[in-house]
């Protein structure tokens, strides 16, 4: 469980990186894109999609960061995060067309039945690569219309090609029909009470009710640690709560409104369906909108990677008061 945290905190502190590299950015963007997938080792096609942000720096280069669901296949029901550098070319036709390829590691999570059907569900975790050729087309700017061809290679025979089209929105567009103002005095500590759904991967299982209380502190405008107490509910398969503490990087939008965050850590946990098992790495992605100056809400979204064949899948709703 050592590996996926590190190779989940290497390829977060990655997207950290850029940030300090230059000072003249030209867009950020958030989208999603669904499509076609088929695997070189099955037969048949599937519905893969995909939900990310962007950033670009002066139109030459840029990275992505994304949740990538490659389909539903035989026994294989693989999806992860990806981290992307984008390289762009010059964009056409009135530079309403443009062009880019991005190549990144993936950092996936696949549920398998080995022994076909009968129940006993084995998860995968590893690193791919991800690469991707893609258009934008930007003349309905801030809406932006997507195509994406992609490939996951992986270091056996089990690769993924994707054919995806969506839409993203430019974030840096001003919303003047809001007529925001911008927040003052905003405080470096958070307190959220979140309500969700869990569930156990690729069982036929129905979501569990579940609830976190969690505490953040924001260290500076792009970095944020946090310490939570989760309770995941009783799925029969499992009966999970403990405490998991996270790394966070994250960047605001519209006067520091609109936040998206992604983070990893460990989760120390209690289980009485396994009792054995204590501890598991944690993954995050989310976003949050700060209705005033000391409440917000968020959304949130959690992968629970474990060593004894029950990861989870956590989506949460919250409410924060931040001071």
């Amino acid at each position: 469980m050592k590996k996926i945290i590190k190779k989940a905190g290497m390829l977060l502190l990655c997207l950290d990186l850029p940030l300090y590299a230059v000072t003249a950015v030209t867009q950020d963007s958030v989208g999603w894109m669904g499509g076609i997938s088929q695997q070189s080792s099955q037969s048949g096609t599937s519905q893969s999609w995909q939900v990310y942000f962007k950033k670009e720096y002066q139109n030459q280069w840029g990275f992505n960061l994304s949740y990538l669901n490659e389909g539903h296949f035989n026994n294989d029901f693989r999806d992860g995060v990806s981290l992307q550098g984008e390289w762009f070319s010059q964009c056409i036709w009135d530079e309403d067309l443009g062009f880019d390829v991005g190549v990144g590691p993936y950092l996936y999570f696949n549920t398998t039945d080995p022994n076909n059907n009968v129940g006993q569900y084995e998860n995968q975790h590893g690193l791919a690569l991800n690469t991707s050729f893609n258009a934008t087309l930007y003349r309905f700017d801030p809406l932006l219309l997507n195509v994406s061809l992609s490939r996951i290679q992986t270091t056996g025979n089990n690769n993924t090609n994707m054919l995806m089209m969506g839409v993203s929105w430019d974030l840096d567009r001003p919303l003047n029909l809001l007529h925001l103002l911008p927040l003052a005095n905003l405080g470096q500590q958070e307190v959220i009470a979140a309500y969700g759904r869990g569930m156990v991967d690729g069982r036929p299982v129905a979501f569990s009710p579940s609830y976190s209380m969690s505490y953040h502190y924001l260290v500076n405008t792009l970095f944020t640690v946090s310490v939570s107490y989760l309770n995941e509910g009783d799925n029969d398969l499992t009966h999970r709560q403990g405490i998991n503490f996270m790394g966070w990087l994250q960047h605001s939008f519209y006067k520091g409104r609109l936040t998206f965050a992604g983070g990893v850590g460990p989760y120390f946990y209690k289980d009485t369906e396994h009792p054995n098992q204590h501890i598991a790495g944690i993954i995050g992605l989310a976003t949050s909108y700060q209705i005033t100056n000391h409440w917000l809400g968020r959304f949130e979204w959690d992968r629970v990677a474990t060593n004894n064949n029950t990861d989870s899948d956590l989506y949460w709703l919250g409410v924060g008061y931040r001071f």
